[in-house]
């Protein structure tokens, strides 16, 4: 099961903590694993080792069965620029 408090392992803006523990209620049936994937993504976006683009590619493909999510990380990715 997901732990969303894991998002306070990393530092995050008040929009992106919320969307990454949106992230873990969304998937908390699925491995934790998983979970810390994206946040691992997330970590290397923020620090600025990713671009917008690449962060969106890799978390796409881990969701890739889940596309409302995937709209859903498009439209945040848009609309927050946190780099």
């Amino acid at each position: 099961m997901c732990n969303p408090v894991m998002a306070k392992d990393i530092s995050l803006s008040q929009e992106e903590y919320g969307f990454a523990n949106r992230v873990g209620e969304l998937f908390e049936n699925q491995s934790e694993e998983m979970y810390r994937a994206f946040l691992h993504e997330w970590k290397l976006y923020e620090q600025g080792h990713k671009g917008k683009h690449d962060l969106y590619c890799e978390i796409a493909f881990l969701f890739c069965d889940n596309q409302e999510f995937v709209v859903e990380l498009a439209r945040f990715l848009r609309d927050y620029s946190i780099v």
